[in-house]
């Protein structure tokens, strides 16, 4: 059994030196192929002009890390906010015939409606109807409407 261990050793130290041997005569052929491109590299004459400024403009405002001085700030231009005019709500052409408790009766483009609080109609918003006026959303805009005494029924 010792001679066989033996046998496996030296083969393994053979094997080892047949691997590393290999690999130093690849190594050895790349430096001289490196050595014979950089030789016909060097028998080229490369001409080169030398500017004694050098300009470099940034496009950022960076602080320079190896000055102690803050980064320069750019002052920027105020712009004031663009005001668009509103658009002009119209008051809404309504003639109120009466009101019954909470329930509105109204024409309309010669239309007849019979309307309650909060409901919509195709000029806008019923918002609240009270004793003496009606008060209509459109959009944003609120319209309030008088009644006179006559127009007015109370529920008994």
């Amino acid at each position: 059994m010792n001679k066989y261990r033996k046998l496996f050793t030296v083969l393994l130290i053979i094997a080892a030196i047949v691997v590393w041997g290999s690999f130093f005569v690849r190594v050895k052929q790349a430096k001289a192929e490196d050595s014979q491109q950089t030789a016909s590299i060097d028998n080229k004459v490369i001409e080169t002009t030398r500017t004694d400024s050098l300009n470099i403009d940034f496009m950022g405002s960076f602080r320079d890390p190896f000055a102690h001085t803050p980064a320069p700030v750019e002052k920027k231009k105020e712009t004031q906010p663009k005001h668009y005019p509103k658009p002009i709500v119209q008051r809404p052409d309504i003639n109120i015939t009466g009101v019954i408790g909470k329930t509105l009766i109204l024409e309309f483009k010669g239309k007849s409606m019979v309307l309650s609080q909060d409901e919509q109609a195709e000029f806008g918003l019923i918002y609240s109807i009270e004793p003496d006026s009606v008060i209509v959303q459109v959009k944003d805009n609120f319209f309030t409407y008088k009644l006179a005494k006559d127009n007015r029924m109370e529920l008994e």
